[in-house]
């Protein structure tokens, strides 16, 4: 009876290891584990099933049937044999290969085929496809015109000809892990090694339990990518986690899960307190009980994602929350009425989306901003209302419109901005990658708002929203306020599995211009704040008053393209902190007499990079330093005898 009272994750997703089932023989484990690779491989890189013209999935279950059957090394390899044999011959090249940077290349790690346990003649049929494949159309995977991947092909026993059997399963494993093996873009982020995930995930698809354990398993192998993207869902799935909410919403700090807003009037609970248990379990139990399952980039993400499954769970399930605040401990019951929309909805400030705040000694005056209710046609009006304030914070703890943010880009900048780097899966040479720079296209308006901005966001800023972020981030003069975001900045890739599983996964890289990754990493601060327990009880928004408490920057404008101001800029050096070497990028916008000098804390002038007449463009400098002691360094960049900017650099021994 006590488990009528678990959180529904906790009910649902006790690991089927515990209740008795005996772990499979570890020689069927690793023989279906060269099966994964090879039919991986094949799917890929074979010419001839690379047209599709029969299915690979039902070839892959006819060859499991016999892995299972066999009882040695030779019974894989007379099972590999026939499946290289059923995909026909290898068609012959009349062109060289392509030459790849090896640094482009770590999804292509191709040393498993040479082990010992394959046999000779499947190591040279395997030899014989990697020494004939060249780029080419492959009906499994496409491309959007961003550059993500797709697999539309795959949505077969994704809807139709499901069988909750075994192989079923174990084709699901298969393909989501060869995808991710050659066409995750940023792969080389994942905490584990992509081989060792595989060989822990068969057993528990050989371990019994049914249907719900292969659910279940899938959403335990999803989160080892480490990616926000890497949501999962089923109809199965969608019955244990739900899509309705009590009305309050979670944040952790400091360790502890906290209100930090009510939905409305909800008696027995105010911002601040914090949650201790949740029907009658402790809050670390039931947090450490989902984590396995929950996805994120980073633990800000994790954490995030942990509170919304808390709050979250099926409609109208009551969640018997024990509280803590000033006054002491006290026991509230809500229901999880509000669907996902509604949830959404009552997060919403009521204040206005636009509105002019004071700074607390009151010599400035800001404009305040929430991005995630601004409207595309109010945009113009917005920026009438704020134009003459001394600052604009722009509020992007949230997800944006994007036709709005759009529109506000075009009162920023003079026209288009070089503002990320991508990589890009290489869809017909699987495994690879390629760099794409990006340019984003910004018809100004003509008249830009050329004070002060401010950004805040925080781990709900994600995506798109943290796209946004890098490009205003380029205004100049601005200051980022906040923490660590989702780090999940990319177009996604969906990917179909067997009995209507879907899930999710960031399909390109992103990069600063100056090659600064933000998968994972998030866009880091300038000024870190977190909201403090004791803030919420007072009702207080501290990153926003952290944003009006700093003093206003006031940068010059170096150049100007008529009415348009065009501005030369200072990108972060990276890495930084560095250890004898990093790499500085800048830009001019026109001609001019450029200074780029490195100071120290003292104020002594310790290296000039470059002293001269330079043409508009960017630039790219390394600094190579292995005799600095570790200390604080500045960056100052001069154009036409103006500073532009001052970066702060550090080094670390």
């Amino acid at each position: 009876m006590k488990t009528r009272l678990l959180h529904p994750l906790l009910v649902c997703l006790i690991p089927f290891s515990l209740m008795g089932q005996s772990l499979p023989d570890s020689n069927l484990v690793n023989r279906y584990y060269y099966t994964a690779k090879v039919w991986g491989y094949l799917k890929y890189f074979h010419s001839e099933v690379a047209k599709a013209n029969y299915d690979w999935d039902t070839t892959l279950i006819h060859t499991l049937a016999k892995i299972k059957l066999s009882t040695n090394d030779q019974g894989l390899n007379n099972a590999l044999t026939d499946l290289i044999n059923s995909a026909g011959e290898m068609a012959i090249p009349n062109s060289p290969p392509p030459v790849v940077a090896e640094s482009l290349k770590y999804n292509l790690d191709l040393r498993w085929m040479s082990n010992q346990i394959l046999s000779p003649a499947v190591r040279s049929a395997l030899d014989t496809i990697r020494s004939r494949f060249r780029p080419q159309t492959n009906q499994y995977v496409g491309q959007t015109a961003a550059g993500a991947p797709t697999f539309a092909y795959d949505q077969l026993y994704y809807s139709r000809g499901y069988q909750a059997t075994e192989d079923h399963w174990l084709l699901s494993l298969f393909r989501y892990w060869n995808i991710i093996n050659y066409f995750a873009p940023n792969k080389n982020l994942i905490d584990r090694n992509w081989d060792d995930v595989l060989k822990e995930f068969i057993p528990k698809l050989l371990n019994g339990g049914g249907d719900l354990n292969y659910q279940k398993t899938m959403m335990e192998l999803i989160p080892q990518i480490r990616d926000t993207h890497g949501q999962v869902t089923s109809p199965v799935i969608y019955g244990i986690v739900g899509d309705y909410y009590v009305p309050l919403k979670l944040k952790y700090i400091g360790g502890e899960t906290v209100v930090m807003k009510t939905l409305g009037d909800v008696p027995g609970v105010k911002p601040g307190d914090v949650i201790r248990k949740v029907n009658g379990v402790d809050i670390h139990v039931v947090r450490d009980s989902i984590r396995r399952y929950t996805e994120g980039s980073n633990q800000a993400s994790v954490e995030r994602n942990i509170n919304g499954r808390i709050a979250g769970g099926p409609a109208y399930t009551v969640a018997k929350l024990e509280v803590e605040g000033p006054g002491g401990r006290k026991e509230v019951s809500l229901s999880r009425s509000l669907s996902y929309a509604s949830y959404l909805a009552g997060l919403l400030q009521a204040n206005p989306v636009w509105r002019k705040v004071r700074s607390p000694d009151s010599l400035s005056l800001f404009g305040y901003v929430d991005l995630a209710r601004l409207v595309q046609g109010d945009v113009p009006q917005m920026f009438v209302d704020l134009w003459n304030t001394d600052a604009i914070i722009f509020d992007c703890r949230n997800y944006p419109s994007g036709a709005a943010i759009s529109q506000v880009f075009r009162y920023l900048f003079p026209g288009p901005l070089f503002n990320v780097r991508f990589t890009k899966p290489d869809v017909q040479f699987p495994g690879t990658l390629y760099w794409k720079s990006n340019t984003f296209n910004i018809s100004s308006v003509g008249t830009i708002y050329e004070k002060e901005i401010r950004i805040l966001f925080d781990e709900e800023t994600q995506s798109a929203a943290e796209y946004d972020v890098m490009i205003l981030e380029q205004h100049r003069p601005s200051l980022k306020i906040g923490s660590q975001t989702a780090g999940a900045d990319g177009n996604i890739s969906t990917i179909y599995l067997p009995g209507n599983v879907q899930t999710f996964f960031t399909g390109m890289g992103t990069f600063y211009p100056d090659c600064r990754p933000a998968q994972r990493i998030g866009i880091v601060p300038d000024v870190e704040v977190r909201p403090t327990i004791e803030g919420l009880r007072q009702g207080r928004d501290e990153v926003l008053e952290a944003a009006l408490q700093h003093k206003i920057q006031r940068l010059v404008t170096v150049e100007r393209f008529g009415t348009s101001a065009e501005r030369s800029m200072l990108f972060q050096n990276y890495p930084n902190p560095f250890n004898g070497t990093t790499r500085i990028l800048y830009s001019i916008s026109l001609p001019g007499v450029v200074k780029l000098k490195v100071y120290d804390m003292l104020g002594r002038e310790v290296r000039t990079l470059v002293a001269g007449y330079q043409v508009g463009g960017t630039y790219s400098i390394n600094l190579d330093v292995p005799d600095w002691p570790s200390g604080v360094y500045f960056a100052s960049f001069e154009v036409n005898g103006r500073i532009v900017e001052l970066k702060k650099m550090v080094c670390i021994r």
